[in-house]
């Protein structure tokens, strides 16, 4: 059937920030920090890593949580994935993708054997298309 998700299934979104996305960072680096402060480091070491941490703190919110594709396809069991420079990777969906309410971690083998993972927060999708990705997911893993 044309119509079905299972043979065809394209997303397209604008690369907008996930505003999950630059809050879940931000923890990480917060707690990295905390942990810094409680870790009983010499203090030159403390104050060094405490900067390390800061500046990727800062170059995270810069960046935001833009989306590392473009766009994601699947059609005939085969996922084409279109990087923010246009770059086309094809893969295969790998069993280990987890789905959430929140992210969708989607684990790929590309033709040329590498692993590729690609994040997907729920912000970074509308909503229904959020849903029909769960589904085609759900369904691909069988």
């Amino acid at each position: 059937m044309p119509g079905d998700t299972r043979s065809s299934l394209s997303f397209r979104w604008l690369p907008r920030d996930s505003r999950l996305q630059r809050r879940f960072l931000l923890g990480c680096h917060g707690l990295a920090l905390a942990a810094l402060g409680g870790s009983g480091l010499s203090p030159p070491l403390a104050v060094f890593l405490g900067v390390a941490v800061s500046v990727s703190a800062t170059m995270a919110w810069r960046r935001g949580g833009r989306p590392g594709l473009r766009r994601l396809s699947y059609h005939d069991r085969c996922w084409e994935l279109v990087g923010p420079q246009r770059q086309v990777r094809r893969g295969r969906l790998l069993p280990s993708t987890w789905l959430s309410r929140w992210l969708i971690l989607l684990h790929f083998r590309l033709e040329d054997g590498r692993f590729l993972t690609v994040p997907l927060w729920r912000d970074s999708l509308d909503a229904a298309a959020y849903r029909r990705l769960q589904r085609v997911v759900r369904w691909c893993r069988r």
